[in-house]
């Protein structure tokens, strides 16, 4: 849903244009301020790419380098109602620079005035654009990972479901993907993590989950498809390597804890990463959370890099090694 500390129950539905974009020009300035200065990067260039509904905007962050970097598609969160590329800014900054890579940030439609699949949609859409343009953005296509947090995070867990398996020209082919406090199913009755942590005074309440949630898929017959509730899947076999952060103290925090498992189950090459008193998304704050901050990124580049380094051992590239901008 939201980065920490945002309570999205504050915005009821059925609110007029005006007063929705006000309430998330406060909520962008709240989640941009929760990611801290934005970091100096070498290029930062604000792009559209083609989509069967219009054009969808993408700001592409590229750290200086001569070589062919690894290149991710990152999806922001904000309960599929809020946030944007603006927002987000610093932290897509952060993790370019971290990981010595090109990350592509996606402004997606957002409910609820376009539900379900139009958000879905656009990132699979700019995800398919991406790994066949990888190059044109100083990006290696063999590289490509999808990455988000929150809503965002079920997206991207839903992009990598779409793009399992499909050989048709243009499916993207993806080797990794980061899964930060994700959404991943919808709860009636709720988790224990939903009982414990998801009171009215939390940062994410059930009341907003339960709410945005229906803003983003007003269908309720569309709930039990995998592209909207990810834990769902009968499969997972297939999938690229997922590195999954939790929060301690966030009520969504069992169903990434359960995807992690089911992934594991079915043979993929998953990590799970609790972080201990964090609510939800807390790790990505350097304000609030120094040191989960500095190690959230650490872990996205070793585990982003033995992603790539496995994939290459797959493909018999062996002793080839990926190094992050380089190839040894």
């Amino acid at each position: 849903m939201s980065a920490a500390g945002v309570h999205t129950s504050a915005q009821p539905s059925g609110q007029g244009d005006e007063d929705m974009a006000k309430y998330r020009e406060q909520v962008d300035a709240f989640i941009a301020a929760n990611f801290g200065l934005p970091l100096p990067i070498a290029t930062v260039t604000d792009l559209e790419v083609p989509g069967e509904d219009g054009a969808i905007p993408v700001r592409v962050y590229r750290p200086e380098s001569e070589d062919l970097l690894p290149i991710m598609v990152y999806i922001h969160g904000g309960g599929w109602c809020f946030g944007s590329v603006t927002s987000y800014d610093p932290l897509c900054r952060a993790i370019a620079k971290a990981c010595d890579a090109v990350v592509v940030s996606v402004e997606y439609r957002l409910a609820p005035e376009n539900p379900h699949p139009a958000g879905l949609n656009d990132c699979y859409t700019v995800t398919s654009w991406v790994s066949r343009h990888a190059k044109e953005l100083g990006g290696d296509s063999s590289s490509l990972a999808v990455a988000g947090d929150s809503a965002g995070g079920n997206l991207a867990a839903a992009v990598a479901l779409k793009a399992r398996g499909q050989q048709i020209d243009g499916a993207p082919h993806i080797n990794f993907q980061l899964l930060i406090c994700p959404v991943l199913d919808y709860h009636t009755p709720g988790t224990a993590s939903y009982a414990a942590f998801g009171g009215d005074d939390a940062i994410v309440s059930r009341k907003a989950m339960e709410k945005v949630f229906l803003d983003y898929v007003p269908n309720k017959e569309d709930i039990d498809s995998p592209l909207v509730c990810p834990l769902r899947a009968q499969d997972l076999t297939g999938l690229p390597p997922a590195l999954i952060f939790t929060g301690e103290r966030d009520l969504l925090r069992d169903e990434g804890e359960a995807y992690a498992a089911k992934l594991l189950t079915a043979g993929v090459d998953v990590s799970l990463k609790r972080f201990k008193g964090a609510a939800h998304v807390g790790m990505l704050s350097p304000l609030t959370a120094v040191a989960d901050y500095d190690l959230s990124l650490a872990l996205i580049r070793a585990h982003w890099q033995h992603a790539l380094e496995s994939s290459l051992l797959t493909r018999s590239e062996y002793p080839e090694r990926y190094v992050f901008g380089n190839r040894l």
